[in-house]
């Protein structure tokens, strides 16, 4: 599935550039990043119907006990993947852009974890 595709080749670049662990999963009780899929739009095809165009929304999370940490961590995603020019590329998508839509911001302070939000569209076409 496209979707799919295009989350993984998100995964594996922040993994790669940044070390970080994007789980697709709520957020651990002992802090991390995950990552949620939000409701996302069509953007259209072509004439002929051989190529869909879609906008992605993902919701990124940190949780973490240093409040700098998990802020720092989900800037240094969106900066990554708003100047990644060039994409990796699979045989189901390919990936035409990343921008943040809404900029990293604290959600809440659970107990002695500060949780942070960040949302970015990701633009793909199959």
């Amino acid at each position: 599935m496209p979707q799919e595709a295009a989350l993984d080749i998100i995964l594996k670049l922040i993994a790669d550039n940044l070390g970080y662990e994007v789980k697709i999963a709520p957020l651990p009780p002992g802090g991390g990043i995950s990552i949620q899929i939000q409701s996302g739009r069509n953007d259209g095809s072509t004439l002929d119907k051989q190529r869909q165009n879609r906008t992605l929304t993902m919701l990124f999370l940190a949780k973490n006990r240093d409040q700098q940490s998990a802020y720092t961590r989900l800037c240094s995603i969106g900066n990554l993947l708003s100047k990644t020019a060039d994409f990796p590329t699979s045989d189901d998508v390919q990936i035409l852009s990343a921008a943040v839509s809404t900029e990293t911001g604290l959600i809440d302070k659970v107990g002695d974890q500060w949780i942070y939000s960040m949302v970015i569209d990701v633009k793909i076409a199959f």
